[in-house]
C-alpha cells in the first residue's frame, strides 16, 4: 500500500480508502469482515457521513468489536449549518462511531447560501474551531454534564480513556465528587496512562474505583461490573429481588 502527506493536517494516509456508502447494502457483521480485510490489505482512511444512514453506527461498532480504531484515520461530514445544529450533529458522530475523536470533520456538499452560512457568525464553522481549540470529545463534555447531576453519581466508563483523564481533571478542580468509579477502557492511546492517574486522584480524594489496569477492558467489561454490583446490592436488600424463594 501507498500512503500519501493528507493536505497540512499532518496525516499520512492510504491511496485507497474505505468508503462507507455502500456499506449500507450489506450488514453489521459484513462491515466487520469488509473493515477487518482492509486493514490487512493496508488501508487506513475511512470515509462516512451522517447522510450515509446506517454507515457511521456500523463502522463505529464494527472497529470496536476488531480493535481497530486506533489504526484508522476517521473522516465524516454533516450538511448542519448554525453553530447549534453542528454541535449536535458532531456528538452524534462521536455517539456512532463510538470514538472520542474524529480526525476529519467535513461540511458535506454545501450551497454557496449554505456555505455563507456556515462561516458567518453563530455558523457551523464556529462549532468546529471551538471543538478543535479546546479539546472538546463526546467524551469530555459528557463528563462535564455529569458533573453537574445532583449527587452522589457513578461513573462507568469502558471506552473512552478520555474520559478518565476529564475526571481526573474535574476532581482536581474540586468540581466533582463520585460515589464511585468503574474505569475500564479498552484501547491503546493513553488508555494504560489514564488509567494509572485515575487510581492515584481516586485514593488522593478518598473516592472509590474499579479500574482493570492495562490495556484490556471495554463497554462490555463495565455493563458487567455494574449488572455484579446491582445484583450485590439487591442480593443483600432481598434475595427475591434475584427471583430466589
Amino acid at each position: 500500500m501507498q500512503y500519501v502527506n493528507f493536505g497540512q493536517t499532518g496525516l499520512k494516509i492510504s491511496r485507497l480508502g474505505f468508503g462507507g456508502i455502500p456499506i449500507q447494502r450489506i450488514d453489521q457483521p459484513g462491515t466487520r469482515e469488509l473493515l477487518i480485510a482492509a486493514h490487512k490489505a493496508g488501508v487506513n482512511y475511512i470515509d462516512t457521513a451522517r447522510a450515509y444512514t446506517v454507515s457511521e453506527a456500523w463502522i463505529g461498532q464494527s472497529l470496536e468489536e476488531a480493535g481497530l480504531r486506533d489504526d484508522f484515520i476517521l473522516a465524516t461530514k454533516c450538511r448542519a449549518l448554525t453553530k447549534a445544529d453542528m454541535e449536535a450533529e458532531l456528538a452524534t458522530s462521536l455517539k456512532n462511531l463510538r470514538t472520542d475523536h474524529i480526525e476529519v470533520f467535513q461540511f458535506h456538499n454545501p450551497s454557496m447560501e449554505g456555505l455563507n452560512t456556515i462561516l458567518a457568525p453563530g455558523g457551523a464553522m464556529e462549532a468546529l474551531l471551538e471543538a478543535k481549540a479546546r479539546g472538546v470529545t463526546r467524551a469530555i463534555v459528557s463528563m462535564e454534564r455529569a458533573a453537574q447531576l445532583p449527587k452522589p453519581c457513578i461513573f462507568a466508563i469502558g471506552n473512552a480513556p478520555t474520559a478518565l483523564v476529564s475526571l481526573e481533571a474535574l476532581m482536581e478542580a474540586d468540581k466533582l465528587h463520585p460515589a464511585l468509579i468503574i474505569g475500564v477502557p479498552v484501547g491503546f492511546v493513553n488508555v494504560v496512562e489514564s488509567k494509572e492517574r485515575l487510581l492515584a486522584v481516586c485514593e488522593r480524594y478518598g473516592v472509590p474505583a474499579i479500574v482493570a489496569m492495562g490495556r484490556k477492558g471495554g463497554s462490555t467489561v463495565a455493563a458487567a461490573i455494574c449488572n455484579a454490583l446491582l445484583y450485590s446490592a439487591a442480593e443483600m436488600l432481598d434475595p427475591t429481588a434475584r427471583g430466589w424463594k
